[in-house]
C-alpha cells in the first residue's frame, strides 16, 4: 500500500525553510501535513494517482514479508513522473522472526534483496529519463546538423560526444 503525503503549501514558504534552518530572524509557523492514504492494489490506480498528483511527498509503505510487488513499482513509477520524493517504510517487519523464524542475518539479507529491489527500479526510471533525454539531444542534432561535414563513415572517432565539426 502507499500511503501519500501532503504538506500545505503558503507564499512564506520559502521564509519558513530559511527559519526552521536557522537562518532568519522570523518563527517558523507550524506545518500542516495532509495525510491521504491510497491502497497500493491494482483495482486503486486511480485513487493513488491522484493522491500522488496532490502531494508534495510520499510513504511507500512495503510488507517485508511479502515484499516488492508488481503493484509497488507502478506506485514508484507514478511518484517518479509527478516529482514526488518517496520515503520508504518496511513494515510488518517482526513477522521475518515471528512467522519467517529466519536469524539475524537471514533478516538482514532478506531486507538487504528488497532494497536492492527497489534501487533496482528507481534505477530503471532514471536510466529511462536519462535515455529519452539524450535521445532527444541526438534526435535534434541529427535532425539539425547534417548541414555541415556530416560523418565519413571512417570508425570511432574517441567517444562520439561534442567531437569537433562546427565552423
Amino acid at each position: 500500500a502507499a500511503a501519500a503525503s501532503s504538506s500545505s503549501s503558503t507564499p512564506n514558504g520559502a521564509r519558513r525553510a530559511v527559519a526552521a534552518a536557522g537562518g532568519g530572524a522570523e518563527a517558523a509557523s507550524p506545518l500542516r501535513v495532509n495525510l491521504i492514504d491510497s491502497p497500493g492494489h491494482v483495482d486503486f490506480c486511480s485513487e493513488v494517482s491522484s493522491a500522488v498528483r496532490l502531494s508534495d511527498g510520499a510513504l511507500l509503505v512495503v510488507d517485508v514479508v511479502e515484499g516488492v510487488c508488481v503493484q509497488t513499482a507502478a506506485v514508484l513509477r507514478q511518484a517518479w513522473d509527478e516529482g514526488v520524493t518517496p520515503l520508504l517504510v518496511l513494515n510488518k517487519m517482526d513477522r521475518l522472526v515471528a512467522e519467517l523464524r529466519l536469524s539475524p542475518i537471514e533478516a538482514w539479507g532478506h531486507i538487504k534483496r528488497i532494497l536492492g529491489q527497489l534501487n533496482a527500479i528507481a534505477g530503471q526510471f532514471y536510466t529511462a529519463d536519462r535515455l529519452v533525454a539524450e535521445g532527444g539531444a541526438a534526435a535534434a542534432l541529427a535532425t539539425g546538423g547534417d548541414s555541415g561535414g556530416g560523418d565519413d563513415g571512417g570508425g570511432d572517432d574517441g567517444g562520439g560526444e561534442g567531437g569537433g565539426g562546427e565552423g
